[in-house]
């Protein structure tokens, strides 16, 4: 076993440093991100209007994973790393699904559910039982769509 060597990656638009990561063997096995994905345009700091968009829109799991994605691609080019490059393909796969279900969760419950689901979206009303509501309508409603397309087919 070789030894540790730590290496920032550099963020090639803004010039600055946008992960921390370690390679063993060739092979990268971490990877730190050192910049906020909420921080659109690199000055350092998480804006108010930056803030709202991540936290109130509820986009900082869809950002985080995309983030690191990106880094897990970008890292792989970088030290040639095949098995990484593979893994970032997956991230970038979660990454996707979950920007589908961030998409599914305010289309359905903000706008077809009204006021009641902009509450629940919201955060405010976490209880299981809205969690459940939530969960079977929108069950509900993906099955009816799916049963329309497929009844298109035949």
């Amino acid at each position: 076993m070789g030894n540790l060597i730590w290496k920032i990656r550099q963020n090639e638009t803004f010039n600055k440093a946008e992960a921390l990561y370690a390679i063993q063997d060739g092979v990268v096995g971490v990877i730190i991100p050192l910049h906020d994905p909420r921080d659109g345009n690199w000055d350092g700091t998480v804006s108010t209007a930056e803030w709202a968009i991540g936290g109130l829109m509820g986009l900082n799991s869809v950002l985080s994973n995309a983030q690191m994605a990106r880094l897990m691609k970008s890292i792989s080019l970088d030290e040639s790393d095949v098995e990484l490059y593979q893994a970032s393909e997956q991230q970038f796969a979660r990454a996707l699904v979950v920007a589908v279900e961030w998409g599914f969760k305010k289309a359905y419950v903000e706008v077809w559910a009204g006021a009641v689901g902009k509450i629940a979206t919201a955060g405010l009303v976490n209880l299981p039982i809205t969690q459940f509501f939530v969960r079977k309508s929108l069950e509900a409603a993906i099955k009816r769509s799916y049963d329309a397309a497929v009844a298109t087919l035949h």
